[in-house]
């Protein structure tokens, strides 16, 4: 219990750290505050805090709050954190117009669009959530994403749609570097086996029939922070070493899908993978799937607008 501190009104600066405090009371009502960190205790929700007009810097990390409720009766907030909790979105952050540091990283959150209000943010850590990314080209081309289908147990016709792209972006800018990716370095193995194409060193393959092609092969882990001309997704399967990866053996999804445990997105950290796949383009990204057993991401970025499929043809 807080009582003990009823009477102590001049307090401006309060830390109660590492507690197991439930709620503010009697706190609330120190209208000289302008500090307060309540840090790893087992506050649910923010509470009513409209005496505290002069507070200016309040941090929840690590409590267990899932919506932001009261904001609007702090109009002089300029730090706010709240790291560590259950926030699955930012409504009503907005209420805080004078905010210029939020940090809430390590939630649940998808949607940040209340954002968009907070004029003088000057510093924000929105690490570690779960933030939906919109499919968008800095080049504006109206169809960044195109995915080619092929019969499902027909290789041969996997093998002839990637010609044929590397193909079209050749004449069309034969200055251009692609990127081959795969979800496992074995994803390549299939085109050097079918004996049109050869690996060299430094991850470069080589078409027999048009060397001049500059044409390189990495795993997705392996391309972050690295850009190309164009990419070619090879493996966008569903299967248990597709794209999302299955393989319950998998260490990176072990040590992720146990943290996410309690939320609603599938393969988590596979998702963050494909995301980064998908932006190592400067121009188009080409996802290489069977017809009747796509990728479980395929079946949800089909729907976006800035996706083109095609069937057979290039």
């Amino acid at each position: 219990t807080l009582e003990p501190l009823k009477k102590l009104e001049n307090i401006k600066y309060l830390t109660l750290d590492g507690n197991n405090i439930t709620n503010l009371n009697p706190i609330i009502n120190w209208t000289n505050l302008t500090d307060i960190s309540i840090q790893n205790n087992q506050i649910t929700e923010i509470p009513n805090m409209s005496n505290l007009k002069n507070l200016k810097s309040v941090n929840f990390s690590n409590n267990k709050i899932e919506t932001l409720e009261n904001l609007a009766q702090l109009p002089n907030v300029e730090k706010f954190q709240i790291d560590n909790n259950k926030l699955q979105n930012l409504q009503r952050i907005e209420q805080l117009s004078n905010l210029t540091i939020l940090s809430c990283s390590n939630n649940q959150i998808t949607d940040i669009s209340a954002l968009e209000q907070l004029k003088k943010l000057e510093n924000l850590n929105l690490n570690k959530n779960q933030i939906q990314k919109q499919l968008k080209s800095n080049k504006h081309i109206e169809n960044p994403i195109e995915i080619h289908y092929y019969n499902d147990e027909n290789i041969n016709e996997k093998v002839y749609l990637i010609i044929e792209i590397l193909k079209k972006i050749y004449i069309k800018n034969n200055k251009s570097k692609i990127l081959l990716m795969g979800r496992y370095n074995d994803d390549i193995n299939f085109l050097i086996e079918s004996n049109k194409f050869i690996k060299t060193e430094n991850n470069k393959i080589v078409l027999k029939k048009n060397k001049d092609i500059s044409i390189t092969f990495l795993t997705a882990h392996a391309s972050k922070g690295l850009g190309f001309d164009e990419v070619i997704i090879i493996n966008a399967l569903n299967c248990k070493k597709g794209f999302p990866s299955k393989k319950e053996n998998d260490p990176i999804i072990s040590i992720f899908d146990s943290k996410d445990k309690n939320t609603k997105i599938n393969f988590p950290e596979e998702r963050r993978l494909f995301y980064v796949a998908l932006t190592r383009t400067k121009n188009k990204v080409y996802i290489i799937s069977p017809k009747n057993n796509p990728s479980e991401f395929i079946t949800e970025i089909r729907k976006e607008k800035s996706v083109i499929e095609r069937f057979n043809t290039i």
